[in-house]
């Protein structure tokens, strides 16, 4: 892997057969689909990745499946995240076994937490971990701030933080964290689709984009538009920012989920307690790809 993971890269779904089991085989096909299209790095296993609704083993089976299609061509990003010490660590070093490139860990979760208690967390795991690291602020999820004084506390205390993502759906965070860490080569991603342009434009490395995960070939295309077409990266951004908008107001991930049935790509429905689009809602959906223009890529 190169020191610097950069570009779009999809917060990939995980994929069910039609009895709701983890399925290699469309997995296979989805990660495909995904390099066909031109990603720069597939993020396995995140909140997009339903890993809170799946075992040890299932986590693993889809960072594996990933590994074995990327090949090396481009780095595969595990979210490794527990509140037990032991079974992140566990995570890491079987990541780092079976090619994974980098891992994800987002902030102690569930309870708030003083930052010395979460320090002490972060101290336990990173202490035994080797990949890079890249930290997951999500506070929507997980209560806990990433403060861009702690992201630079673990960055300058731990070689192996190399990142963040930020997906706190404020993009003065991403700035903040910007001008807060030094770090030479340090990763700056955004997880939020209705920043990735700004995000780009700002300076950051990217974006894990679960609207990359439907429609790769759509979100790398803006982000290349960035630099040498900016009017044509802000339409383009503003299209994903109307897809959000129904995102957001459905379950979390029915809409995702069904937007790659609806590019033929068999992932199966979220899994229980989440559920998925009915009729009328695929056929809205479906007009909104036909509008913007997301099936074309372009």
């Amino acid at each position: 892997m190169s020191e610097s993971i950069k570009g779009v890269i999809p917060a990939a779904v995980v994929a069910y057969d039609d009895e709701g089991n983890v399925s290699g085989t469309r997995l296979e096909r989805y990660y495909e689909y995904l390099l066909q299209n031109g990603v720069d790095g597939i993020f396995v296993g995140g909140s997009t990745g339903e890993w809170p609704l799946l075992s040890m083993d299932e986590r693993k089976k889809a960072a594996e499946v990933a590994v074995n299609v990327a090949s090396g061509r481009v780095p595969v990003i595990m979210h490794v995240s527990s509140l037990l010490v032991d079974e992140v660590v566990a995570y890491a070093n079987w990541a780092e076994k079976a090619g994974v490139d980098a891992l994800s860990i987002i902030m102690p979760y569930y309870y708030n937490y003083s930052e010395e208690g979460m320090y002490e967390y972060f101290s336990r795991i990173l202490c035994h971990v080797h990949l890079p690291v890249l930290i997951y602020n999500i506070p929507g999820n997980v209560k806990n701030v990433l403060t861009p004084g702690f992201l630079k506390r673990l960055g300058t205390s731990f070689p192996v933080v190399k990142g963040v993502k930020d997906s706190s759906m404020d993009f003065l965070h991403l700035q903040e964290y910007m001008e807060a860490v030094d770090i030479p080569d340090f990763m700056f991603f955004t997880g939020n689709d209705a920043q990735i342009v700004p995000a780009i434009k700002w300076g950051a490395s990217g974006a894990v984009s679960a609207a990359a995960c439907a429609f790769p070939g759509f979100v790398t295309s803006m982000a290349g538009y960035v630099q040498n077409d900016f009017e044509k990266a802000r339409k383009m951004q503003d299209a994903v920012m109307r897809y959000r908008r129904f995102v957001v107001s459905h379950t979390p991930l029915s809409v995702v989920k069904a937007a790659l049935e609806l590019m033929g790509i068999k992932v199966g429905r979220p899994r229980a307690p989440l559920c998925g689009l009915d009729g009328s809602e695929m056929e809205k959906l479906k007009t909104i790809i036909d509008v913007e223009g997301f099936d074309n890529g372009r």
